[in-house]
């Protein structure tokens, strides 16, 4: 828990959240450094209580809790088994060998498996189970305690192996572990307060034009905070000043944006032809803005029921909501047949993405960004029986 604290710290500071996705592995260094500090710590001064001092408990219980990884990781993800069935090994080995210089060996040799989950967790970037390791106080901090915690012990049990000249202190060897643990965690914290993403690459930033209703506004986001630029956007400028990652521009317009030609995004033009109990609808669409990607939602308060359509579709298990899969690059105008029951009422949504704009220029001065611009249209309307 400390290392999590230590963590969120560090990103509070640098008032990033997200800066761990940047660099994961010096992240998960400061958290698991501290941790051992901590552990080694609270061992050190403790020596003085009964703690066992016979060092095959100590081996014993290192068997048993890579044993106990084995079976909960397995469960977890069987690939993960395998790293714990050699170190599982090792540790066998390890209680059965006499010298100290070949439980070295051993102790240095069971997490080399370890060494290409943490490459490829930390360094190639699963940001999945890198930010429930790093961010969750409970889940993963038990998985983390429960991995290395059989390394402790193996530690330990080297320990016990030299000399003490007083029986309640600790020896070189917990000692020498403690300094290097308090070292890369000062170390990895003050790299991360002044680590800086963004120092051979521009600071993306996602430029969005977003339109729906009476709502027309520019959407400003990036993984770091944006700090003070201006925005040019057509005629118009607009000043940014903000430690957020993200702000939100209101633009005039709305439902009548229109591009720098004046042509004016229309709503959907939609066609009803009944046939007995349904009714087919031609739903014809010509943005202005040559759409790269199109989604239609439909909803329904009594029950959704869609008798045919022209693209594919899926409703959800409720039965009250679907979406037409129109795809990407779609040609304009598209026209889209659906076919309900005549007394249903469907609800639409239509959205467009386009890597257009409705004014240029658009562009970002005052600051160096990497932008991806694009403009995002939402329209909303009712198919029903006019009757």
């Amino acid at each position: 828990m400390a290392g999590t604290l230590l963590v969120w710290a560090v990103s509070a500071l640098r008032n990033s959240p997200e800066l761990w996705t940047h660099n994961p592995l010096v992240f998960f260094l400061i958290k698991t450094s501290a941790a051992g500090f901590l552990i080694i710590l609270v061992f050190h001064h403790l020596r003085r209580l009964s703690f066992a001092k016979n060092g095959s408990f100590y081996s014993a219980a290192a068997i048993f809790f890579f044993l106990a990884n084995v079976v909960v990781f397995s469960f977890i993800d069987i690939a993960f088994s395998f790293y714990f069935l050699w170190a599982y090994c090792a540790a066998i080995i390890f209680s059965m060998v006499k010298t100290r210089t070949l439980k070295f060996i051993l102790l240095a040799a069971s997490p080399l498996l370890f060494y290409f989950l943490v490459y490829d967790t930390f360094f190639a970037a699963d940001i999945g189970l890198a930010g429930s390791l790093l961010n969750s106080p409970v889940l993963g901090n038990f998985l983390l305690g429960f991995m290395l915690f059989p390394f402790l012990q193996m530690l330990i049990r080297i320990d016990l192996l030299f000399r003490h000249p007083h029986g309640h202190r600790s020896g070189r060897t917990l000692k020498l572990l403690l300094g290097c643990c308090c070292g890369i965690t000062i170390f990895a914290t003050a790299y991360a307060l002044v680590f800086h993403p963004w120092k051979d690459a521009p600071q993306p930033l996602t430029f969005e034009e977003y339109t729906a209703g009476a709502v027309h506004e520019l959407r400003l986001a990036s993984p770091s905070p944006l700090g003070d630029f201006t925005v040019a956007f057509g005629e118009e400028s607009f000043p940014v000043t903000t430690d957020e990652r993200s702000c939100r521009i209101p633009l005039p317009g709305g439902e009548s944006a229109a591009d720098s030609s004046g042509n004016v995004s229309p709503y959907p033009a939609i066609e009803a032809a009944d046939f007995l109990t349904r009714r087919t609808y031609h739903i014809t669409l010509s943005p202005h803005l040559k759409p790269v990607k199109m989604k239609l939602s439909l909803s329904s308060d009594t029950g959704l029921v869609v008798y045919d359509a022209n693209f594919p579709y899926s409703v959800d298990a409720a039965g009250r909501n679907a979406e037409v899969f129109i795809g990407d690059n779609p040609p304009v105008p598209l026209t889209i047949i659906l076919t309900f029951p005549r007394e249903e009422e469907i609800f639409a949504e239509l959205t467009s993405w386009s890597l257009r704009l409705s004014a240029s220029p658009a562009e970002v001065h005052g600051k160096t960004f990497g932008s991806f611009r694009y403009s995002k249209t939402v329209d909303s309307f009712i198919l029903k029986n006019d009757e």
